[in-house]
């Protein structure tokens, strides 16, 4: 049996892309390292999937705020700039009483 040609644009592309082979997958078939693999998706301008498990394969957990980080729209936060002026500004005024 041939050894493919992970080296061919084409061929790369095809299972890379096309057949969603991992670079694992495809680096046992050619009797290579996944570098190898990445190096050359890389020289091709393959674009690569990022690393890990793929949405599709798990569901992703929800990002939640003792992470650090929550999702709001532009109008969301104008609304809590706004709020936060008017605490401010409520504050300065009972300091100034």
């Amino acid at each position: 049996m041939a050894v493919p040609d992970y080296k061919d644009a084409v061929w790369l592309k095809n299972a890379y892309l096309h057949k969603k082979q991992t670079m694992n997958a495809i680096a046992s078939s050619c009797g290579v390292s996944p570098m190898t693999i990445q190096n050359w998706l890389d020289r091709h301008q393959i674009p690569t999937r990022p690393r890990g498990r793929t949405v599709a394969s798990s569901v992703a957990p929800p990002r939640l705020r003792t992470q650090g980080y929550v999702t709001i729209s532009i109008k969301e936060y104008d609304n809590l700039k706004q709020a936060k002026l008017r605490l401010e500004n409520l504050n300065n005024q009972t300091i100034m009483e």
